[in-house]
This record gives C-alpha cells, structure tokens and sequence, in this order.
C-alpha cells in the first residue's frame, strides 16, 4: 500500500501542469453554462408533473378558473372617486389576454342577476301612470291638466327606469368589484388569471405587467398602490431565493477564506483555497445547469452547503502538508505522507456523505432527487480538485510558501486540548450526559410532530408583507379573501352539509349559494311575492322596450320561470345560475365528469399557514377535506407526502453509514458508536431549536441527512486518528474543528437570506454541527481515553529511553 502513495505521489508532482490545465478548460466551459443556471421556488415542484396530487390541484385550478387572487390596493385621498380608479384598472387588465375576472370578499355576485327586482316599484309606477292615461282619455276631456300630470309622470319614469338599468348594468357590476374600508382609506380589488401560480414562467411576467398599470394610476390620480396575495407573494419567493442564492454563495466563499487566512497565516494558501472553491463552485453549478436547468426550492442554497462540506477536504490536505513542511520534511515527502494518513478516511467520509445524500433518491420526489445528485456531484468535484488540483498548484509555488509562526500557537491550542479530554474524560461525561437525555427527549417530540406550516421565503419588509399589514390595519379583519370553496353535489342536503362542517370545530362559517339569495333579497316567500310583482308588469308597454334594450326582457322571463317551477330557496339557487353572468358561474357551480356539484363558501376558524394551521384544519375534517378545493389541500397532501417519504432515506442513511463505517473501521464498536452519536445528535438538535420556537418542516427536516454526513465524516476521521499516535491525533482535531467550523460559516451565511425559512434551517444547522463537535472532539476521545492514554505512554516511555541511550 505504501507502494500505491509514493506512486500516487510521483504521478500528481509529474503530471501538475497537465491538471492545472485540464482544470483550467473545464473551469471555462462549465463556468459558461454556470451563468445561465435558474431557480425555480414553486413549492408544487417536489412532486413529478404527473403525479396524482398535482394532476388533481390542475384539475380543480381548470374547474375553477383558478381560485388564486392577487389582492391589489389602491390608498385613497379624500377627492378621489373610487369608482373612477376601478373604471380605469378594470379597462387595462381586460386588456391582458391572460385576464380572468376580478373577485372580491363580498357576496356581490347575485345583485347583478336580480337588478330588476330593485326597480320592481319603480314599473309599477310606470304602470299606474299609464292606466291613469287610459282612464283620462277614456273621458271627454282627454287634454286636460290631469292627462298632462300622468303622462310626464310616466315619462319621467321611464327614463329613471332607463338610467337606473344603464347604471346598474355597468356602475353595479363596477362596485362589486371592490371593496373600501370602513375609515375610506383603502379600495381592495382582487383580480384573477387564466393560468396559476405554480406557472412561474407567467407569475414573472404578470407581476411587472400588473404593476406597470398600477404606475400609471400613481400617475393620473396622484395615489399609492401596492400588492399582495399569491401571485406576488410567488413572485417575490422567487426573486428572494435567487438573491439569496448569490448573496449566502458569496458570504460562504469569504468567510472561508478568512477563516483559512486565521488558520495557516499564509496569503498564498488563502489564494490557492480561494482559486479551489471558486473552480468547484463553477464545476458543480455548471453541471447542475446542463442536468437540471435550474435550481429548486430544495436545491437553491445547497451551494452554499457544498462549498461548506467541500471544503473539508482542502482543510484536511493542506493541515497536513503545511504540518509535515514545519517538521522539516521535503514537499514530495510531504505530500506523501498526506495521501498515506489523509486519503482513505477522506475517501470513506465521501462514500459516507455521498451514500447519506442519494438516499433520498428513494423518495421518489424531484427536488430531493436533484439534490442528492447536486449534493453528491459537488462533493465529488471539490474531493478531486483538493485532492489533484490544490496539490499541483501547491507544488509550482512551494518555494513561495511561508510557514506563519502563528500556526504554532494554534497547534499548541489543539495539542493542550488533545491531553486535555482524555485526563477529564469522567468529569466531561457527567456534564454532557444529562443534558444531552435532556434534549435527545424534547427533540423526539419535535421531530414526531411534523410541521405543514413552514415560514416564508420571503422577507418581513417585502411589498406582500406590508400591503397585507395595511389591510389588516385598515379592514380591522385578517381573513380576507380567505374563503376556501368545498364542493357538493346538487343533490346534497346543504343544510345538512353545513350544519356538519360547523360542528367540526375548524370552520366558523359555511355559506351556500341559497344563503346568500336570502342574505340580499329575503325568504323564499319574500322572493317570491317580488317575482310575482314583476311579472304582472313586465309586459307593460312603455317598460317593455328598456328591459330589452338592455338586455334583461328575457331574463326576467327566465327569472319568472325560475320561480313558478322552484319548490323552495335551495332549487331557486341553482336554476337563477342561468341569468348569473358566465364570467362568474364557476364561483358557485362547477361541472366534473358531467356530474353538477355546487360550491360552498367557508372560513376556516383560524389562520392556517400558523401554527401547523393546515394539518389541523385537514386532519379534522377527514376524508371531508378532499371536497375543499384550494392551494391549502395540495399543500397538505403534499407535506403528509414528504413526510411519509422522508423515513426510508433516514433508515437507509444510518444502515450505509453504519456498513461504511465497519469497512472502514472492522469495528462493531465503533461501527455502533457512531450510529448512535449520529442519532443523538439530529435528536438533540431538535431539542435545542425547539426552544426557538424551530420545527422540523420539509426544510428542517434535511438536518437529519446533512448531520449524518457531516457527523460521519468527522467520526471516521477521529477514530483514524486515534488509532495512530499523538501527533495525527491533535493534527486532526485541528482539521475536524476547521472543517466544521467552516460548515458553520456556510450555514450562517444563510442568516443574512430575506426569508425566515432559511434562517432557521440555518440556526438548527449550525447547533447541529457544534453539537457534531462535541461529539467527535470532546465525546468521542472521553470514550476512547484509554487508548489516547496508551499512546502517551509510550511516547513517554520512548523518550526515557532515547534519554538513558544518551547519557550511556
């Protein structure tokens, strides 16, 4: 074997120029197409394009002409015409292809189908007018001031009658497109679109075009605008995740470098680490681009997360090296050595992270699939570049190389704490144990309930954030627009169906149709003593022409018949659909597989993106969840998906841990150490976030894995070391608590992310990774102090004797 690293050796110091060129070329053109790399942060892209969960939220958005709303605001000042503004945006969205309607809170839908029961009186008076006409010219005096007094009486009602039906068929429809709170300080208009918002391509198009319209309104009323709901609240995730991505990459790379600059002193070094991350980073990001296109939800701050773990093994390379030149070896010696004490735990702790990360490709989900292979080609790319790259540039310049005194005092740092643990291992043990139950116990009830609610991408100060803290501020209610539709067949009992829903306890409000029929004209014999009012005057003379004119003769004829064969409220609700506006039609009746099912509308009782608010809304409602017909039930499946999924790459990870750590240990001690440690510490850091108010969410949740590679890599490499002597021992307490420490940076850099998702991934990452350290540096040689002490011994015990050769 020794034979296999002097030859290893030869070939990287022969063949340098050769590496650092073909580096050079691949650099270049896999850095092009790093450029061109996107991301995509719709959450729906987890799951395959054909799979049941998203075919049926596609469905139902096509049933519904999409049910998502970009919420827009206009805020007024006190010579402003509402109506006028209203006017104005309803003509420039309409002009957009992709436009489907404007919707709002209120239950204004049915005043347009009933107009002319509003102006009911208004024809009777038309119609005693005119038999009062008829009465007068029935007499001999047929011109007299009588006749005069009825026919402009009559006149004058028909042209009210005429302007009331103008107004209201434009004015009315207008109005209801808005809704104004109660200090005139807002106007709130929710608009519609053809496509949802699981189409990014669209969201970052509509967005910009919406709000060049909404610049033009500043414009001409002298107002201020703003936007919040779905559409830009997707819009403004992504936008935060593709900034974030660059941004946390950056911080990654510098905070390294600075770190490297404190740890060898060296500027050189500090150049070559920073020519070798940057080289990986373009290696990894422009083989993601040629595989993936574009970055996920998942995926968009694993950059950063391999730039963190990559790392490590530069970290490890270059300890070595700059640790045997200060022994006074050659660099070819050097390097040598390097490969002999450093390679095979390097290659084992690869394998490890590696098999850890493509065990999530079980879970049959895109964007963990696209994550294990990111992850897994990163560490590959920066395992290859450390271990080829780095040394063949090392090797062109190692007469530049200067060994900083200050290393020294960092090594004398870890040298002290290498006899350190090993002399208080019994006192160490009795401080961490405790805690350690402690939190391993809080963590498995963290972990065992799983939240569907995780926090935003996007940040507290963004437009969404503040627009939507303005309604709240000024409609004194935070559910707007939060009306869920559940389905039901037209054959269902409503009464009974509502009546349920209400008793489950989630919902504090359930309306039909019907309920709002009678909400805004009465009972079903208050209607039907009105229709029977307009039907003894629709064929009057003079009111007949107006109502054809503007197109409502017939429908009142409808509305007519609608009533005579109705037998009660319900049936009334469901024929008056056909004098319903089309454009509105899908609010209240939907048509699937040629089977007619009405819509509710319900509130739910509570928020349900806080608190895990969705998976206790769906999980009361059983099986009675699968009729609501929103983004919220994706959601939820979606989430109950992934969690189901996540057990089986969490079991596989510690059984390819577990035999990887045997094959490179041959130790079922060691081997059951480290599937323990590895459990106590993803459980631990559980229990640690939980009192920072962190759940484990499909973002969290990836703790498990990143821990588990990291853990075991460090673990691998302690136990290497202890088996060997003191001087690679306290050498590789100094690379592990570098190599984490540099994962720490990389995780902390997300602090900086606009979004509370990340920061809190980051937060249970980083506590993770120092508990990680306790564990390999501290733990871990307080178990094994027996053989730490052995190897003291017989250093000692060797330098007695070279001390009694000498004085022989």
């Amino acid at each position: 074997m020794k034979d296999f690293y002097f030859n290893f050796t030869n070939f990287i110091l022969k063949n340098s120029k050769k590496i650092i060129l073909i580096v050079a070329v691949l650099t270049a053109i896999l850095g092009y197409f790093s450029t061109k790399i996107g991301v995509d942060s719709n959450m729906f892209r987890m799951l395959p394009k054909n799979h049941p969960i998203l075919k049926e939220y596609n469905k139902e958005q096509k049933l519904m002409d999409t049910n998502e709303i970009m919420v827009t605001v206009f805020y007024l000042n006190d010579n402003i015409k509402p109506l006028e503004i209203a006017q104005y945006f309803s003509d420039e969205m309409n002009k957009i292809s992709s436009f489907s309607g404007f919707t709002t809170d209120i239950n204004f839908l049915l005043s347009y189908g009933f107009l002319y029961l509003d102006n009911t009186s208004l024809i009777q008076s038309i119609s005693d007018s005119v038999n009062n006409i008829t009465k007068t010219i029935s007499r001999s005096n047929a011109l007299d001031f009588k006749t005069m007094q009825y026919l402009d009486k009559a006149i004058g009602n028909v042209y009210e009658l005429e302007n009331n039906l103008k107004k209201n068929n434009s004015e009315n429809i207008l109005k209801s497109y808005y809704i104004i709170s109660p200090d005139k300080k807002i106007m709130l208009m929710g608009v519609s679109f053809t496509t949802p918002t699981s189409n990014l391509s669209f969201v970052s198009k509509i967005v910009p075009k919406t709000k060049s319209i909404l610049k033009k309104i500043n414009s001409k009323f002298n107002i201020k605008t703003g936007l919040t709901g779905s559409y830009i609240t997707e819009y403004e995730s992504n936008k935060s995740v593709s900034e974030d991505f660059k941004l946390t990459s950056v911080i990654t790379i510098l905070s390294i470098l600075i770190l490297f600059f404190i740890s060898f002193g060296d500027i050189i070094v500090t150049l070559i680490v920073f020519a070798s991350l940057g080289i990986s980073f373009l290696l990894t990001m422009g083989i993601t681009q040629i595989m993936f296109k574009e970055l996920n939800i998942i995926t968009n701050f694993m950059a950063a997360v391999v730039l963190g773990l990559g790392i490590d093994y530069g970290i490890h390379i270059v300890t070595r090296i700059i640790n045997e030149i200060k022994s006074g070896n050659s660099f070819e010696k050097s390097l040598e050595i390097t490969y002999e004490t450093a390679l095979l735990p390097l290659f084992f702790s690869l394998l490890t992270t590696v098999a850890v990360f493509l065990s999530l490709v079980i879970m049959g989900l895109p964007a963990f699939t696209e994550m294990a292979f990111i992850s897994s080609i990163g560490l590959i790319v920066f395992f290859c570049i450390m271990l080829f790259f780095v040394p063949s540039v090392i090797y062109l310049i190692k007469n530049k190389l200067k060994i900083n005194n200050f290393i020294e005092k960092i090594n004398k740092v870890f040298k002290l704490l290498s006899i350190f643990i090993p002399n208080h291992s019994k006192k160490i043990k009795y401080i961490i144990y405790p805690f350690l139950v402690f939190f391993v116990i809080i963590g498995f009830y963290n972990t065992s309930n799983f939240f569907y609610t995780a926090p935003g991408l996007i940040p507290k100060n963004s437009e969404s954030v503040i627009v939507g803290n303005d309604i709240v501020k000024h409609m004194g209610k935070v559910d707007l627009f939060d009306d869920l539709k559940y389905k039901i067949s037209v054959d269902d009992d409503v009464d009974k169906i509502e009546q349920k829903l209400l008793s489950s306890g989630v919902i504090k409000n359930a309306q039909s149709l019907s309920d709002i029929i009678e909400k805004q004209i009465g009972d079903f014999s208050t209607l039907k003593s009105r229709v029977t009012d307009l039907s003894q005057m629709i064929n009057n003379p003079l009111a007949v022409p107006i109502l054809k004119k503007y197109n409502m003769y017939s429908d009142s004829l409808k509305l007519i018949e609608i009533s005579a064969k109705s037998k009660d409220l319900y049936q009334f609700s469901l024929n008056s659909l056909d004098i319903i506006p089309s454009q509105f039609k899908s609010n209240f009746l939907i048509e699937d597989n040629g089977k007619k099912y009405m819509l509710l509308n319900i509130k739910p009782a509570f928020n349900l993106w806080k608190n895990n608010g969705i998976k206790i809304f769906y999980e009361k409602l059983g099986k009675d969840g699968n009729n609501v017909l929103n983004t919220t039930k994706t959601i939820y499946k979606l989430m109950k998906l992934v969690k189901e999924k996540f057990i089986a790459p969490v079991i596989i990870a510690f059984i390819l841990i577990a035999f990887l750590t045997y094959i490179s240990r041959k130790s079922f001690v060691e081997t059951f150490q480290t599937f323990v440690g590895l459990l106590f510490v993803a459980l631990s850091t559980f229990g640690i976030v939980y009192f920072f108010n962190i759940r484990m969410t499909f973002i969290t949740m990836l703790t498990f894995p990143l821990i588990f590679g990291i853990g075991a890599d460090g673990f691998i490499h302690i136990f290497h070391a202890i088996d060997e002597d003191k001087q690679h021992y306290w050498q590789t307490l100094k690379s592990v608590t570098l190599s984490f420490a540099t994962s720490i940076l990389s995780f902390l850099s997300f602090q900086v992310a606009r979004g509370d998702l990340l920061k809190q991934f980051s937060l249970s990452m980083v506590i993770g990774i120092l508990l990680t350290w306790i564990f390999t540096v501290i733990l871990i040689p307080t178990i094994k102090f027996k053989t730490i002490k052995k190897f003291y011994k017989k250093l000692d015990k060797t330098l007695v004797n070279k001390k009694l050769s000498k004085n022989k």
